[in-house]
């Protein structure tokens, strides 16, 4: 696969990615909008489940301002394009000994990325104390290993 078809394929496939996302979290194509998460202290309810990240209102707010704004497509398109310029920048600084690798496999384990292996162990330093504790607490169930990584990876 040369350079060009990777990066057209890549840019396909995070644009589902995100497209799926934006549907989990109501927003439809069309522009109409599904259940908004309702503030509560220290979280958020919604679809009837309570979740303890407090800034998801807001954010969410904030998301269906660009959308309003920029339109569906192009929230999608800017999203897309974002997430490969950073998975392809973190993988550049890995190559080049100026990070440690995060998004690479273990040898002995081809199923969690490094990033994911290494938070299990309590190495989450780049994280604040909060985003700490909502990563160990999804990390102890090993039914969320997504939603860390996607916490780990964010």
């Amino acid at each position: 696969m040369n350079l060009k078809s990777f990066a057209q394929t890549s840019r396909t496939v995070l644009m589902e990615g995100v497209v799926r996302r934006l549907a989990y979290w109501g927003f439809r194509p069309d522009g109409a909008t599904g259940d908004e998460p309702q503030k509560v202290a220290g979280g958020y309810i919604m679809r009837g489940d309570v979740f303890d990240d407090a800034v998801v209102p807001e954010r969410w707010s904030a998301l269906k301002r660009a959308i309003s704004a920029k339109g569906f497509e192009e929230v999608v398109e800017e999203a897309a394009y974002t997430w490969f310029n950073r998975m392809v920048a973190m993988q550049v600084l890995a190559k080049n000994d100026y990070e440690v690798a995060q998004l690479e496999f273990a040898k002995d384990d081809d199923t969690t990325p490094l990033m994911l292996q290494r938070a299990r162990r309590g190495d989450m330093a780049f994280l604040d104390a909060e985003e700490q504790t909502r990563v160990a607490k999804l990390l102890a169930t090993f039914t969320k290993d997504q939603e860390a990584f996607a916490q780990l990876l964010t």
